[in-house]
């Protein structure tokens, strides 16, 4: 197996299996434990995010949520779970491609800003990126 040198990263290979005895990984799909469904699968609409997968009498507990072909994950509810937890658990990064109207949406929306937009500059590149907390406790950071 040869690795490929992080400045030529690609999406599509960062590991060349040349004898092919390694599985093409193609999907990462995690699942958020949340107390409240219903208001999670909102606030994800409320960005723009899409339903992919909801039928109660299957599942009578989950919900996928998808943005395009890029991200897709599901929402899970779970009595046990504790919101004071989910941001100890997972922070999410959401690349967008004009972080300023995520903020309108946020704003608009009420939604709790847990850090408000911020410019980075870092010696080979700046970013700009804004954190917000969801109705079930996990931090969301979207940058641009």
């Amino acid at each position: 197996m040869e690795t490929v040198p992080l400045s030529q990263y690609s999406l599509a290979t960062f590991m060349t299996d040349k004898n092919n005895k390694l599985p093409q990984y193609t999907t990462l799909l995690p699942i958020l434990f949340v107390k409240d469904l219903q208001t999670e699968k909102e606030f994800y609409l409320k960005l723009g995010f899409e339903i992919s997968y909801e039928d109660f009498s299957e599942l009578p507990n989950f919900i996928a949520i998808k943005y395009g072909d890029c991200i897709e994950f599901g929402l899970e509810k779970r009595d046990e779970f504790h919101a004071s937890k989910a941001g100890q658990v997972l922070v999410w990064q959401i690349g967008v491609d004009d972080i300023n109207k995520v903020l309108k949406i946020c704003q608009d929306s009420g939604f709790p800003i847990f850090q408000p937009l911020q410019t980075h500059n870092y010696k080979s590149f700046s970013n700009q990126d804004l954190i917000i907390k969801t109705p079930n406790g996990y931090l969301v950071t979207f940058e641009s």
